[in-house]
């Protein structure tokens, strides 16, 4: 896949493919999204700073350019030697962008300040940190066909794939419902820049909690999705519930169309509780 480079009024820049017609990242940049939509919602400073405990597992679905691996990383380092070891696992299909990147580093000045953690990623499949705090694995490929062996259950998902409508096949229910099981009874918070009613219909009939999450320069709200209630900040309500009631396009479409009552029922049952 080609890419071009997408300059923005603040300074920032993004990749935009050429195949898709899609960048990478809304106007505010991918280091502040980053922030934004995954590093703070998904709580992940709060999690690390709590010692002794075992490697913080985050999934990176979407490396692209690495703005949200990166800015884990740069959220872990920011720490003291006494908080938690971070692990991220990045998957990507494409490497192209971040070779890209690497290209013209003048133009992502995150990306530069690691370019040895990056390169050393891109070349071997992982890197970590000197001090032991930071363990960061690629897996590369079609994420539908990563049979996720030997991945730890994850604490936080940065659900980052090209939109809906450029990937469909990635963001429909057996998608969210792989990876419900994947986190298991481990305590897990998923963040994405969606807020569409057929996203987070599939969020819920997989099985997770879903609500509100921040706003960017090309989205009115995001969305954060967690396996405990009391993880939401501001989980759906009434409002949200009676429009994806009146919404003829609310059921995700990889369901059979036979089963799209029923999940309606399903999802409505459970707000009623």
């Amino acid at each position: 896949m080609g890419y071009e480079l997408v300059h923005f009024e603040n300074g920032a820049t993004s990749l935009k493919s050429t195949a898709l017609g899609e960048a990478m990242h809304s106007s505010i940049g991918p280091s502040e999204e980053a922030r934004k939509v995954h590093i703070g919602p998904s709580r992940l400073r709060e999690r690390l700073e709590v010692a002794g405990g075992t490697p913080l597992s985050v999934f990176d679905l979407g490396l692209g350019i690495a703005a949200n691996a990166l800015s884990a990383v740069e959220c872990r380092l920011a720490l003291g030697p006494s908080a938690r070891p971070l692990r991220i696992i990045s998957f990507e299909n494409d490497l192209n962008g971040l070779k890209t990147v690497l290209s013209q580093p003048e133009s992502f000045p995150l990306v530069a300040t690691h370019r040895a953690a990056v390169e050393t990623l891109l070349s071997s499949g992982r890197w970590a940190h000197p001090s032991g705090a930071i363990l960061w694995e690629l897996r590369a490929g079609d994420f539908l066909q990563d049979p996720l062996d030997g991945v730890p259950a994850p604490e936080a998902i940065y659900f980052d794939f090209y939109s809906p409508k450029a990937t469909p096949d990635l963001w429909g229910f057996h998608v969210f419902n792989r990876l419900r099981k994947v986190c298991g009874r481990e305590r897990c918070i998923l963040t994405t820049y969606s807020a569409a009613t057929r996203i987070r219909s599939a969020l819920l009939l997989a099985g997770f909690f879903v609500g509100h999450g921040e706003a960017t320069s090309a989205k009115m709200e995001t969305t954060v999705a967690a396996t405990r209630r009391e993880d939401l900040d501001a989980p759906l309500g009434k409002e949200w519930f009676s429009k994806f009631n009146r919404s003829a396009r609310a059921i995700p479409e990889d369901l059979p169309v036979e089963e799209w009552e029923s999940a309606r029922i399903r999802i409505l049952a459970d707000f009623a509780r």
